[in-house]
C-alpha cells in the first residue's frame, strides 16, 4: 500500500453516497476514526487509526499491515 496511492471505489448510481462530515468530540473527551481494508489479490489487509482532539489536532495515529 503506497502513501502516494488513493483508492476509490466505482460509483454506484443507483445508491447515493453518504455525506460523512467530521465532528470534534466533547471538550477534554477524544474521537477515535479508524478504517480497514482487504486486498484478496495481494492476500494483504490492514487498519489504521487516529485520535483527535476536541480542536481537530491529532493526539495519536496508528498505521498497520495486518497480513
Amino acid at each position: 500500500i503506497g502513501g502516494d496511492q488513493i483508492c476509490q471505489a466505482p460509483a454506484n448510481p443507483s445508491r447515493p453516497q453518504p455525506k460523512t462530515k467530521w465532528t470534534a468530540p466533547s471538550l477534554n473527551k477524544y474521537k477515535i476514526n479508524y478504517d480497514g481494508a482487504i486486498s484478496s489479490a495481494e492476500n494483504r489487509s490492514g487498519v489504521g487509526m487516529v485520535v483527535g482532539n476536541c480542536n481537530g489536532q491529532v493526539i495519536a495515529s496508528l498505521v498497520q499491515q495486518l497480513g
